[in-house]
């Protein structure tokens, strides 16, 4: 042989040799969700999509192998199906008998077998239970939905070790929300707020979505002292709730209310499908090269940020979902030409005039940085319809910041503030 053919002949040979083979779909069957688990032959990760709550399209980059073993259908889902592609790709069509939800996507190193695997968990859609209970509306387009989060303790499964801190002390209709994400869209666990009983003929109330970020494996900031940004925000958002519920002018809607992961786009699509009339969403800074940055700030969406620490903000927060293993994507002119429709909207003025009155009412209780009203390009302010707010509540590097952001007494007045700017904002005053 020629050793100029080597070269080549590698070249033609290594792509099927390097291509994944699709050898076997289980199903596990669990008590409040079902176990789907891709088996190949190489470590991957499926592109996952949900046209409907009743189903899904999981495109894998293997190609189904000659003899493979699919499960039979059990639990939510009520048949699968594989389809090859070409080029190395599968896909598996799965219909389900509820609407239902991706909880967690990951993957794991191979077992016994010998295979690597990806493995998917669905659970019943709790909001879309929640929202077929109400009066008969629109029904709100779904944003498409891709997994992540880490995985729960299950009998074949080795629970993901998480960081260990010490937490904190104790209108009118209108058109449907629309959510533009570059992220492929996940989910995990929430929970709508309970809500007083309104009479049947009671004119409808402002919606409220509380986003307490970050959560689950995604700490966030993390404070000198070791407490974590997730759990500082989740109890004043928390707060922030429960004194919106007992006033009762405003339905209120959690994105979650326990420590669990979300991507920015569930954040998003949780919104949309309550038809939002604002969204709120609660996060704390740090500089732990500059510690003495110190003070709240308020961001709405912009396509330009309005300084460079506005634009380090949110790459920072745009990039929570690669710490939940969550595959981005590069923005297309799709969401390009949403955001521009965002900026032209009535949103953008209503976003801008919640922030203010947020401002003003933070500046009551709290320190704020130099020039506190910001803008920038946050994936979870994106919403075609619902004004949205993203609040920094202070710098857990900052000592003083964060002696105050771990004092309840603090969370209180924070949660009074908020709620006096989103009541002024409402004009229920």
């Amino acid at each position: 042989m020629r050793w100029w053919l080597v070269p080549l002949l590698l070249a033609l040979l290594s792509p099927p040799l390097l291509a994944a083979d699709l050898e076997r779909v289980r199903i596990g069957v669990h008590e409040q969700s079902t176990r789907l688990v891709i088996e190949t032959t190489r470590s991957l990760r499926a592109g996952i999509e949900q046209p409907a709550a009743d189903r899904m399209e999981l495109t894998v980059p293997a190609r189904l192998a000659a003899a493979p073993n699919i499960a039979a259908p059990r639990g939510l889902i009520r048949s699968i199906t594989a389809e090859p592609l070409g080029q190395g790709r599968t896909r598996l069509h799965l219909t389900f008998d509820r609407p239902t939800r991706v909880a967690r996507a990951f993957a794991l190193a191979p077992g016994d077998s010998g295979l690597h695997r990806f493995v998917i968990d669905v659970e019943p859609d709790a909001t879309i239970r929640r929202a077929a209970a109400t009066p008969p509306v629109e029904p709100p387009p779904v944003a498409a939905e891709t997994a992540a989060s880490a995985p729960p303790p299950a009998a074949t499964v080795a629970p993901e070790t998480r960081p260990r801190a010490k937490p904190p002390p104790r209108a009118p209709e209108r058109p449907p929300a629309i959510a533009a994400t570059s992220a492929p869209p996940t989910a995990a666990g929430e929970t709508a707020a309970s809500q007083p009983p309104v009479p049947a003929n009671a004119p409808r109330r402002p919606v409220v979505v509380i986003d307490p970020g970050h959560g689950g494996v995604d700490p966030g900031a993390i404070g000198p002292s070791g407490v974590f940004e997730k759990d500082i925000v989740l109890a004043i958002g928390l707060a922030l709730r429960d004194q919106l519920l007992a006033d009762g002018r405003v339905e209120v809607v959690m994105t979650r209310e326990t420590d669990r992961a979300l991507t920015l786009a569930r954040r998003l699509q949780i919104a949309a499908e309550a038809r939002a009339d604002l969204l709120l969403s609660l996060h704390a800074d740090s500089l732990p090269n500059t510690p003495s940055f110190s003070g709240a700030s308020v961001y709405t969406l912009s396509q330009q940020p309005s300084d460079s620490d506005a634009a380090r903000k949110a790459r920072e927060e745009n990039a929570a979902d690669e710490r939940l293993e969550v595959i981005t994507v590069q923005e297309d002119e799709t969401v390009q030409a949403i955001l521009t429709s965002i900026m032209r909207t009535s949103t953008t003025h209503r976003s801008v005039r919640a922030a203010d009155k947020m401002a003003g009412e933070l500046r009551r209780v709290t320190p704020m940085i130099n020039r506190e009203r910001r803008s920038a390009n946050f994936v979870v302010l994106r919403s075609l319809h619902t004004p949205s707010v993203l609040v920094e509540l202070g710098y857990l590097s900052n000592p003083a910041d964060e002696a105050r952001l771990q004092d309840p007494a603090h969370h209180q007045r924070l949660a009074d503030a908020l709620f006096r700017s989103v009541t002024a904002y409402f004009q229920l005053e």
